[in-house]
């Protein structure tokens, strides 16, 4: 019986192919709406100074009264809710890309600061909340009180 020779490697390419382009329109497909149980997520730049820390979170939509901003040790936790602009009655969307709902970002922060000097601002859809830089090596003088 003779040998019949294949060539698979076409068939293998257009099967390559084909699957990354469901990979890739998946991954690029917009998480839905409204609902979504861990909520969206901001994105946040972490920046440092010479005397002070910054830490900038992009919340276009996010209202200055739904916003929460807490540092507890080393750790900053912006959270809050951006409201749909549009009425809940709307069922047909053609284009979904923005989410809605309550957010969370905790992040570590990379240096120690003074946690009394936070300063936050939120202009334009950009929240921006300073930090004055403490230097944990330095000696703390505490004051002693008479009973």
């Amino acid at each position: 019986m003779p040998l019949i020779k294949i060539n698979v490697q076409p068939d293998i390419d257009t099967l390559h192919r084909r699957f990354k382009e469901m990979v890739d329109d998946f991954l690029r497909a917009p998480m839905p709406l409204i609902g979504n149980r861990r909520g969206w997520v901001p994105p946040v730049d972490v920046c440092e100074g010479s005397d002070e820390l910054l830490v900038v979170a992009e919340l276009a939509g996010v209202e200055k009264e739904s916003l929460t901003v807490v540092i507890e040790g080393e750790w900053l936790q912006v959270s809050g809710t951006r409201k749909a602009p549009f009425p809940a009655d709307y069922r047909r969307f053609f284009q979904v890309e923005i989410e809605y709902g309550r957010f969370e970002r905790i992040i570590r922060l990379p240096v120690p600061v003074d946690p009394a000097s936070a300063e936050a601002a939120l202009e334009n859809g950009i929240l921006v909340i300073t930090f004055k830089k403490i230097d944990a090596d330095s000696p703390i003088k505490i004051a002693v009180n008479e009973e």
